[in-house]
């Protein structure tokens, strides 16, 4: 191995040590809108820990590091855009449905009334590889990433705006595609249910098809614990013991064996009575 093999070697592996946990604590909005709500289930009770190779995480972060140069070509046009709350120098953040639910939005944009945008809207930036930019541009954003068009939906419906701006850069070629998104109520209404459903539920919904050869199962992460009755990883969301408690405002992690709520920083651990949720 060359000396620089061996370097790019050791960064990507110090991008792979220093990545933290995927299970999220809330179900986020950006996985809410996903085609299989079983597969956003299995997410939001830490089913499988994911982990991403250096080069992967790398181009994760290349994804951050490009809305600067985003905001910088709004602003250019006279855009105004907010990325932080003013009061608090951070990106705004929703908390919902006991606070298992919400996310962080990318800014608010305003004086496009030149482009027949009145007032403040959503933005929100993502980035693509060449292959799902042309298909973004062929078939519109709802059908090419329905999951980014719910996303903006939950944003909006939270922020009580009217329509939204996606803004979507081309990783190879620094192509720029932008969609105007309404606000279509019906649709935030539909997937606030979804989320409920999904963290009040003890059991997992039925899976977007039984053939686990089919291209969304093929490529999902939890192939093995769908359709290959897997373990699932020990804690304590996996644990057929552990009841989830809602109140209008909060929550607790109940434990039917212990008979007492569960700390939040010990449910990502489980205990020596873990009983595995079979699906």
């Amino acid at each position: 191995m060359t000396v620089a093999d061996r370097i790019q070697s050791d960064i990507d592996a110090a991008w792979a040590a220093a990545q933290g946990s995927s299970h999220r604590y809330h179900l986020g909005a950006s996985v809410v809108g996903g085609r299989c709500a079983r597969e956003v289930w299995y997410k939001f009770r830490w089913f499988h820990a994911v982990h991403h190779s250096g080069r992967l995480l790398r181009l994760f972060n290349r994804g951050h590091r490009e809305e600067a140069h985003a905001i910088e070509n709004l602003r250019k046009i006279g855009a105004v855009v907010q990325d932080t709350d003013p009061a608090t120098g951070r990106q705004v953040k929703f908390s919902y449905l006991g606070g298992l639910f919400g996310g962080e939005r990318d800014g608010a944009i305003s004086n496009l009334e030149a482009y027949g945008l009145h007032g403040w809207g959503l933005v929100e930036f993502k980035t693509h590889g060449e292959k799902s930019f042309n298909n973004l541009k062929s078939k519109g954003l709802l059908t090419a990433k329905p999951e980014h068009y719910i996303q903006m939906q939950m944003y909006m419906g939270w922020s009580g705006f009217a329509w939204g701006l996606y803004y979507a850069v081309n990783k190879n070629t620094d192509e720029v595609y932008i969609a105007v998104v309404p606000f279509r109520v019906e649709l935030y209404e539909q997937y606030t249910d979804r989320a409920r459903s999904i963290i009040e539920s003890n059991t997992p919904p039925p899976r977007v098809s039984e053939d686990p050869s089919w291209y969304i199962c093929r490529f999902c992460d939890f192939k093995r614990v769908c359709h290959e009755q897997a373990t699932p990883d020990k804690n304590c969301r996996t644990c057929t013991r552990c009841e989830l408690r809602m109140a209008s405002d909060s929550h607790a992690w109940h434990c039917g064996h212990w008979r007492s709520d569960i700390p939040q920083e010990y449910t990502r651990k489980g205990c020596d009575q873990w009983h595995p949720i079979q699906t």
